[in-house]
């Protein structure tokens, strides 16, 4: 004898039932674990410059500050020694670097000094202590015992024991004016020149 219809109705809705039953048991505790990729531990971040407290602001060693100006640098400083940078007065301050001037994206100017101050609200990079100049784009070198770099004119002004060697010739003054933009060199105040040997 056959069983009903409505028997047979009843098995299939218990075996799907126990379907589903087992198949939500076996899924849900894997839906409560994060896949792999979530339990790895996130990439360790790169370690930052070291970082030391200064009189004020923070001071980093061995660093280099870019400026730039629409995508093009304008100057470059490396400083081997200690730099600082006070926040408050905007200043930033290194021993032992090289500062290099760019025009139209190269190199044009690179200067090297015992130590040197950038004030960003006076448009003035100062070095002193003796300061030694090369001329990237055009043959020639100079020395100073103080030299300024003028941010708005892009000027460099170098004063005391100021010489400049080109080519055959030395030149000495009191005062040496490179204009990065044009150029052109100036010196100024009992200019003596002399062939070289």
């Amino acid at each position: 004898m056959k069983p009903p219809a409505k028997t047979w109705a009843i098995y299939v809705i218990i075996i799907v039932a126990l379907g589903l039953i087992s198949a939500g048991l076996y899924l849900y505790p894997r839906a409560l674990v994060p896949p792999a990729e979530a339990m790895q531990p996130a990439p360790a971040e790169p370690q930052k410059p070291q970082v030391e407290p200064a009189h004020k602001g923070v001071s980093i060693r061995g660093g280099e500050i870019v400026q730039k100006e629409d995508g093009r640098v304008l100057w470059r400083v490396k400083a081997k020694g200690e730099m600082t940078y006070d926040d408050k007065a905007d200043v930033v301050r290194g021993t032992d670097i090289e500062f290099e001037i760019n025009r139209e994206g190269k190199p044009s100017i690179s200067i090297k000094a015992p130590s040197f101050e950038a004030d960003y609200a006076a448009k003035l990079v100062i070095f002193a202590q003796g300061v030694t100049g090369e001329l990237l784009d055009a043959p020639g070198d100079f020395v100073a015992s103080r030299l300024e770099y003028q941010l708005t004119t892009e000027k460099l002004i170098g004063t005391g024991g100021v010489e400049l060697h080109r080519g055959g010739y030395s030149a000495g003054a009191h005062t040496l004016v490179v204009d990065t933009r044009s150029r052109q060199i100036r010196m100024h105040g009992n200019v003596r020149l002399s062939r070289r040997q």
